[in-house]
């Protein structure tokens, strides 16, 4: 029964089009451009507390995987988040397109994985995930 409801559970943190609340925040992703960035905002936390979190940005191919660096540190591992809760990260497009892109808001101390099964392997305070096949943004990362 507790596998049927994890992948329950994975099929909807993939497919949800819209933000995941985890206790008073929301993360959105507001735009994607090519080769650019990964631009989005969070709601909800206090202007002083934006330097304890940082963004994770996570595009699924086959897997999840770090986007667009494993291992580079700010703007191309992960993404802090601006005092007016903005964030972006840079993007890159890969040899195999990927179908979703997610944003997860993690506390500083939390680690980036480079590749997990399931986002929820990953302590997020918020997340969204977006879908990108059959969209204008499909083939953009």
């Amino acid at each position: 029964m507790s596998a049927l409801i994890k992948k329950f559970f994975i099929f909807f943190l993939i497919c949800l089009p819209t933000s995941v609340f985890a206790g008073s925040f929301v993360i959105t992703i507001d735009k994607i451009v090519a080769g650019k960035q990964i631009t989005g905002h969070i709601q909800g936390l206090a202007p002083q507390a934006a330097s304890k979190y940082k963004v994770l940005v996570y595009v699924h191919t086959d897997r999840w995987y770090i986007h667009p660096y494993a291992g580079q540190g700010e703007e191309r591992t992960w993404a802090s988040v601006k005092e007016d809760g903005s964030w972006q990260v840079q993007t890159v497009q890969r040899e195999f397109r990927a179908d979703s892109v997610a944003a997860l808001l993690v506390l500083r101390s939390v680690p980036e994985p480079n590749r997990v099964e399931s986002l929820t392997n990953i302590p997020y305070q918020a997340a969204i995930t977006k879908v990108l096949q059959g969209t204008p943004d499909y083939g953009k990362l």
